[in-house]
């Protein structure tokens, strides 16, 4: 896809809040899977590298006590020789392959431009859990690495 964040759902669900928001969408991991049936499938997966990709589950996450909405996570799938990912020839060992992605955002204030994380370590703490968990051992957000599936780079040319 030309822009990352055409892909993944508007900003749903909503907050009832005024003094919160959405943040950006962050890609957090990426894994290389090669030769799964389901992913390969056009009914559950990319079939071809026709297909701009798909999302395969969208998570929300509530705040225990308030149950407001905090989170949101999505996971999706795309073609690594897929048309916008690969500029020039396609890799023929990898039409078997597909890319799997896991991507979040979090409700902050109205007035901030980065989500503040929880990353404590307590046991009675879920959200420092899910955070850890989701930031894969990482302490910041950078929207320059993480606002893509590929990273840094918006398409592959090797």
């Amino acid at each position: 896809p030309s822009k990352w964040d055409d892909m993944l759902p508007p900003t749903t669900p909503t907050i009832h809040s005024m003094r919160h928001k959405w943040s950006k969408w962050y890609y957090v991991a990426r894994h290389r899977v090669k030769g799964d049936k389901r992913l390969n499938s056009r009914e559950f997966g990319v079939r071809s590298r026709r297909s701009g990709g798909r999302i395969l589950m969208r998570m929300i996450i509530r705040e225990m006590h308030s149950q407001q909405v905090c989170r949101e996570i999505a996971i999706g799938c795309f073609h690594p020789n897929s048309k916008g990912i690969r500029n020039g020839d396609p890799m023929p060992g990898a039409e078997d392959v597909r890319e799997v992605w896991m991507a979040v955002r979090w409700v902050m204030e109205a007035d901030e431009n980065e989500p503040t994380l929880d990353l404590r370590h307590e046991d009675q703490d879920y959200e420092g859990v899910i955070d850890n968990f989701l930031m894969q051992k990482r302490n910041t957000l950078d929207y320059g690495t993480m606002g893509s599936a590929l990273g840094h780079r918006k398409a592959v040319n090797n």
